[in-house]
């Protein structure tokens, strides 16, 4: 069944998008070959709208694999309350921030570990990073580590979450299988019919 409402979250991958100071910004070459055109394309996994797993964070933990492509899922503002947020779902937090904004708010540790408790499977974002800015900038990084070492997943440089219903939803992530890797571009959807 097609839904009456599809809204893409996905940022476009290109040279000049926002990254981090020490991530290599994208290359991309064509290359004629028998008649049609290759791509060459160089980049880190967490490049543009991406998915981070465990093994972001260490090499033994799962990556890829444990992402379930489609989930029941919830928008919220910073500050929200999220005890009322269903086990299996996906959470996205809507900052309405510019991805390189130096104050951009982020997850709090204590909603990570609310929502850990509460058996949530993954959360996004329409920042850079899970943390807020003041200390992804520090290099610092305690919400991310604590989410994805306790085994969840979460998709960063999410956009248009403005343009979805705080509940009702469901999200659709995209990603190739890609053995042992621990970030990767994704295809972001938010889909959904009236109530």
């Amino acid at each position: 069944m097609i839904p009456q409402h599809l809204v893409d979250l996905s940022r476009p991958l290109d040279a000049d998008q926002p990254r981090f100071p020490s991530d290599p910004p994208i290359l991309h070459t064509v290359y004629p070959d028998d008649g049609f055109l290759i791509d060459h394309i160089e980049l880190v996994g967490p490049t543009g709208t991406h998915v981070d797993t465990p093994r972001h964070v260490h090499h033994t933990l799962p990556g890829l694999e444990i992402v379930q492509p489609l989930l029941a899922l919830f928008v919220i503002r910073p500050g929200d309350s999220v005890d009322h947020i269903a086990p299996g779902t996906f959470v996205a937090l809507h900052t309405g921030c510019a991805l390189t904004d130096p104050a951009a708010p982020g997850w709090s540790l204590e909603q990570l570990r609310v929502l850990h408790k509460r058996g949530v499977a993954a959360v996004g974002h329409d920042t850079m990073n899970t943390d807020p800015a003041e200390f992804a900038f520090d290099g610092h990084f305690p919400g991310q580590q604590f989410w994805l070492r306790n085994g969840h997943w979460q998709v960063e440089s999410l956009t248009n979450l403005d343009r979805v219903p705080r509940e009702g939803a469901h999200i659709f992530v995209g990603v190739p299988k890609l053995s042992n890797a621990g970030s990767f571009p994704a295809r972001v959807y938010a889909l959904w019919d009236d109530q």
